[in-house]
């Protein structure tokens, strides 16, 4: 099947797949950043209608744990954009 190829098309096939492996990395890791960051305010709204008086701690945890997850996902980013 790859007969009529030359080494200059498939190294050309092997760098697009090589992209859209790395396209496909970075949008499953902001894919589940962002769903970590969705159930957590969820979570942090929810606690919040429980129990207004900590409100001023759950707000303090809830950008603890954004951060945390934005991290991670520029981490992964960075380590798919390297390899």
């Amino acid at each position: 099947m790859a007969e009529g190829l030359g080494q200059q098309d498939l190294d050309r096939v092997n760098k697009e797949l090589d992209n859209l492996g790395k396209n496909i990395g970075i949008g499953l890791a902001i894919s589940g950043a962002a769903a970590g960051i969705e159930m957590l305010v969820a979570s942090t709204v929810e606690s919040i209608a429980r129990q207004p008086e900590a409100a001023d701690s759950l707000n303090e945890s809830m950008y603890a744990g954004i951060y945390a997850c934005v991290g991670l996902a520029i981490g992964a980013i960075t380590t798919i954009l390297v390899l």
